[in-house]
């Protein structure tokens, strides 16, 4: 598979969440809702702190596995985890894990991505995934999406 090892920093992001799971297919209509919400009721604009444009997509809280529900939260960079309301912050940790790439259509890329990382041959810690997305000069048909799988070794 196409995924290459990264270290990654420790990340602080804030946003909404939703618990779902894999089971049924589920979380592609929650985490769909998440996201329009997210976008509809300006959520970003709630957000304290934003330190810049990527968005996060951020998958913990796992039960155990990818058969078992998770939390999912839609979020944005911030500086502090200090936050208000609705708006929660998390912080994902450093260490070693799968980055996969892709470009092109948002929603297509993530699909052809997770595709990917299900068909990998990985050690997954099931602690914290994440995907992020920034969004091209052209539009969200230019969308880098890069997944990031925290590994156990």
């Amino acid at each position: 598979m196409n995924y290459e090892r990264v270290d990654i920093k420790e990340k602080k992001v804030a946003g909404i969440t939703v618990r779902t799971s894999n089971e049924n297919m589920k979380c592609i209509e929650d985490m769909g809702k998440l996201w329009q919400r997210f976008q509809g009721e300006a959520v970003p604009g709630k957000i304290q702190g934003i330190t810049g444009p990527v968005s996060y997509g951020v998958y913990h809280n796992y039960e155990s596995d990818l058969t078992k529900p998770y939390d999912y939260t839609a979020a944005m960079e911030v500086a502090s985890l200090d936050q208000s309301g609705e708006i929660q912050g998390r912080t994902i940790p450093a260490g070693n894990y799968a980055k996969f790439s892709g470009r092109g259509n948002m929603v297509e890329v993530v699909g052809q991505l997770w595709q990917q990382v299900w068909a990998a041959d990985l050690q997954r810690s099931y602690s914290y995934d994440f995907e992020a997305y920034q969004m091209g000069e052209t539009g969200p048909e230019d969308t880098l999406v890069e997944i990031f799988i925290s590994l156990t070794n």
